[in-house]
């Protein structure tokens, strides 16, 4: 898991040096600056609003909505050939019982544990994708 964390941190220090990181401002004007999911409408937040944008900015999308391949098949669109998806990182913190211990004598619940769940996903933005439902486009 290294890895993505590395990749991150790479490319958002070579958008720095560069000096064309795109940092969203929501006073620029615009009607919404920040990445959603074009099937649920639901917004990125965290990290994926930085990966989002920058990925936008270069490659000049008109777009801040994006899909999986798999929400785009199941609009009955299809991306492009030759595209590369943007990574985006999904984290959820579980809270789950110990396994190993037991309630307490006094009866309070068992022990309790965090679990860190990482998942690394792959989207390509609404501008290459064909074929997808006018709704999907705004």
């Amino acid at each position: 898991m290294n890895d993505i964390y590395q990749a991150i941190t790479d490319k958002i220090i070579a958008e720095l040096e560069a000096g064309t990181a795109p940092w969203v401002r929501p006073w620029s004007g615009e009607a919404d600056p920040f990445p959603r999911n074009a099937l649920s409408q639901r917004p990125y937040r965290g990290i994926n609003n930085v990966l989002l944008g920058m990925e936008a900015h270069c490659h000049n999308y008109a777009s801040n909505q994006w899909l999986t391949f798999r929400q785009a098949h199941q609009l009955g669109a299809h991306v492009r050939k030759g595209e590369r998806a943007a990574t985006i990182i999904y984290y959820e913190a579980k809270i789950m019982d110990k396994e190993d211990s037991e309630p307490l004598a006094d009866g309070n619940e068992p022990e309790k544990r965090f679990i860190p769940l990482i998942k690394v996903f792959s989207v390509f933005n609404v501008d290459q994708v064909e074929g997808l439902p006018d709704s999907c486009q705004e």
